[in-house]
């Protein structure tokens, strides 16, 4: 059993096969660590090990996280941070579309609505630490 490692930009893909599927072969590959721009990834743990890297974490992923909590716990907050990043992203659009960029106040409001947003769903779930000292998940 192998594992197929993918990395893109906007104009090429990069596919790898390794036995691993961990760090050792993001590094035999060479492609992520020698990269330049924002890392884009699912909040999978070896990227966070890329330590010179600014991360992005990709939408898709957390929308479908933000909709697994929808679903299986009475919280509102992730159902408000889905509708949040849809709209954002819609308001986006319409933007690049007219040639506008957004404001300082503009970006300052996004910040706004964001933060209460992940502010309510810290509130509702405190960070534990685990038995062995660390984060729990």
């Amino acid at each position: 059993m192998h594992w197929l490692h993918i990395a893109a930009n906007d104009t090429h893909t990069w596919y790898g096969v390794h036995a691993k599927r961990g760090l050792d072969a993001i590094e035999e590959h060479g492609i992520l660590p020698n990269r330049t721009g924002v890392l884009v990834h699912d909040c999978w743990a070896p990227y966070w090990r890329l330590d010179d890297s600014i991360h992005a974490l990709c939408n898709a992923h957390l929308l479908r996280e933000l909709l697994h909590l929808t679903e299986t716990t009475s919280q509102s907050w992730p159902q408000a941070m889905s509708d949040f990043l849809l709209t954002a992203d819609k308001l986006r659009v319409a933007a690049r579309d007219q040639q506008i960029v957004f404001s300082d106040n503009d970006v300052r409001a996004f910040r706004t609505v964001y933060d209460n947003i992940v502010s309510e769903g810290e509130l509702l779930n405190p960070e534990i630490a685990n038995a062995k000292g660390g984060r729990a998940k």
